[in-house]
């Protein structure tokens, strides 16, 4: 409820929801509370087209407007509740009255409502059918099969209750598949709900269904066959207003429940297949992604390598440096050296010339004097 264009609900913690869009509007739901929805479509009213809450006799909500795609359309009560028991009032009285006066479902004026025809049996009386037929024969193909044709048909099989547990929202806490000792008449429930799994919930159904008007499948393979089951089975149903039948299915089935049992085994089959190839794709995909990252983490570690390479030939050509710099400095010590020691024999030997040219002009000057 609330979840598409076409309900709207309040909810146990506060909320008006429409279209999976949640606005608080009233204070949570508690223990032992009466509550009540107001539909209001008097066109004159400033709350015409509009829903209210009300708790215990009191305006819980402001009025919330109803889309506009509901408006002028039949609109249905329904109560969504899971793991408590509430008790539902469509009588002519309120159990909780209002502040005003307010007109329930029972009393609404034929102009406002919608009648759905009831179609009753001509002679007064409701079928409840009793399938006889072979485990694992197609039995529940039938039955499916006869339900799509017979809407107006309710199963009654430890599979609808499974089923209606499912579409209740109790998930199934265990891991499922086609077990030894278990089938759609006996299936496991694993629900971890005590009166599902002890299928009290079985006997408190076949206890109900006498009270309603309805035709009833009785689907119930193992105590069909049996006649002391099948005699426990029975007697809920021996009331005037039911007519109880057997159904014989022994022998070679028609030519459409042939044509839809190679349906659904053509669907099964072509389902699996499907698995099977979005599986391998997947698995394909896979390894396209690992060997991609293989391809990567080879490319990120040549390019380590290549780094570290690199890394370690800057590192020795700064080691060389300084050495190659020192040595180049040893030599022009050297050669400074060299140079100095040629400087000074170069001065050496000019000392010695002027040495020599002073002893020549010395010896000059004595042979001039002797003269």
């Amino acid at each position: 409820l609330g979840d598409t264009e076409d309900s709207v609900c309040f909810d146990s913690e506060g909320q008006f929801t429409h279209n999976k869009r949640y606005v608080p509007v009233s204070p949570k739901f508690a223990r032992e509370q009466v509550l009540g929805v107001l539909l209001n479509l008097d066109a004159v009213s400033p709350n015409a087209n509009t829903v209210s809450l009300f708790r215990d006799g009191e305006r819980a909500s402001p009025p919330q407007k109803l889309p506009e795609s509901l408006h002028g359309k039949a609109l249905f009560p329904a109560v969504n509740f899971r793991n408590l028991s509430i008790h539902v009032n469509f009588g002519e009285s309120q159990l909780a009255p209002t502040p005003f006066k307010c007109q329930m479902v029972q009393e609404a004026a034929r102009a406002d409502v919608d009648m759905l025809p009831h179609k009753a049996p001509k002679d007064g009386k409701y079928e409840v059918l009793y399938p006889v037929c072979l485990p694992d024969e197609g039995t529940f193909d039938w039955l499916d099969m006869f339900l799509d044709k017979h809407p107006d048909y309710v199963e009654l099989s430890d599979r609808k209750i499974l089923e209606w547990a499912e579409a209740s929202g109790i998930n199934r806490s265990k891991v499922h598949g086609h077990k030894s000792g278990f089938s759609n008449d006996r299936p496991d429930m694993g629900l971890g709900v005590p009166p599902l799994e002890e299928w009290t919930i079985r006997d408190m159904v076949r206890s109900i269904a006498p009270v309603a008007h309805r035709n009833f499948v009785v689907m119930e393979v193992r105590g069909n066959l049996l006649k002391d089951e099948r005699s426990k089975l029975l007697k809920p149903f021996n009331l005037p207003h039911f007519k109880r039948i057997a159904l014989v299915m022994v022998g070679e089935p028609d030519r459409h429940f042939k044509e839809r049992v190679h349906g659904h085994l053509l669907k099964a089959k072509q389902e699996a297949s499907d698995l099977a190839f979005q599986r391998k794709l997947a698995e394909e995909r896979q390894k396209r992604l690992l060997a991609k990252r293989q391809r990567q983490i080879e490319r990120d570690q040549r390019r380590r390598e290549r780094a570290a390479k690199r890394a370690r030939l800057a590192q020795e050509e700064a080691a060389k440096k300084p050495k190659e710099k020192k040595d180049g400095e040893d030599a022009n010590d050297a050669e400074k050296k060299e140079e100095k020691k040629e400087k000074g024999k170069k001065e050496e030997k000019a000392e010695e010339k002027k040495e020599e040219k002073k002893e020549e002009g010395k010896k000059e000057e004595k042979e001039e004097e002797k003269k």
